[in-house]
């Protein structure tokens, strides 16, 4: 189940018109979701807000093996009008379940996304206690690009020296494909993802609204996707790669 934040950060992908489901991190999904979720145990609370427009607050609260806890804050550049009240939430939008593959956008409805939504900014950062452990990430929207940058602070203690992770993507969603440049300092990780979509037949009058109060038949629709990745940790000198293919098959849904 996603947190609030979480939801925040997927609200703001569908608000800048950027397709999740278009990238090879995404492309198994749906299999990760239904086989692979964790069991909770213990208890969590979370208390969550938006505290203005453009920013929004959070404090954790969890027993584990032992009590701990964290606060965070978001703050984006773009007014997030689909991001709901935490008492009127879609639960279908904070769980990690079964995901629909919607139609790529054509390169008129990106172009007038792009118009709407020019270069918005994602900022965030999570402080854990009482361990002090910091993390902290920032999205830059372009046209068809999209840069994530991602840190990991690790604070000092009495025998180890404190250290730190950062982490960049560098994404490109153009509807029939996308590309993905990744960097990490943790070994100096260098690595390149790809997806292209081979087929996809949909039905002509799928609807391309995203209403939420709208009842929609998807009927007779397919699409093929096949993606890969090479990895290269510079400092073991270890390669590493992957590939995959997705085939999806939509028989009638109802979506809300």
């Amino acid at each position: 189940m996603l947190d609030y934040m979480e939801y925040v950060e997927k609200c703001f992908y569908q608000a800048t018109g950027w397709d999740e489901d278009n990238t090879y991190g995404q492309l198994l999904a749906s299999s990760r979701n239904l086989l692979y979720f964790p069991i909770p145990k213990g208890f969590k609370l979370d208390v969550s807000s938006r505290s203005t427009e453009y920013s929004y607050s959070s404090a954790t609260l969890s027993q584990l093996n032992r009590l701990s806890g964290s606060v965070s804050y978001l703050y984006c550049s773009k007014n997030l009008n689909n991001v709901f009240p935490s008492s009127s939430v879609p639960l279908r939008n904070t769980l990690n379940s079964y995901k629909i593959v919607r139609q790529y956008q054509t390169k008129e409805e990106r172009e007038a996304l792009t118009k709407e939504n020019y270069k918005p900014v994602l900022f965030y950062g999570k402080l854990y206690f009482p361990s002090q452990f910091l993390e902290a990430m920032m999205i830059k929207r372009f046209t068809n690009t999209q840069l994530i940058v991602k840190c990991i602070s690790t604070p000092r203690s009495t025998n180890k020296k404190g250290s730190g992770i950062i982490t960049m993507y560098l994404q490109r969603e153009v509807g029939k494909s996308s590309q993905e440049f990744i960097y990490s300092s943790n070994e100096s990780l260098l690595g390149f993802r790809f997806l292209y979509n081979l087929k996809q037949k949909l039905d002509q009058d799928f609807p391309k609204t995203s209403n939420i109060n709208k009842i929609f038949n998807y009927d007779g629709g397919s699409s093929l996707a096949f993606g890969a990745e090479i990895w290269y940790a510079a400092l073991s000198r270890a390669p590493g790669i992957s590939t995959a293919l997705r085939y999806c098959t939509h028989i009638t849904s109802i979506v809300i």
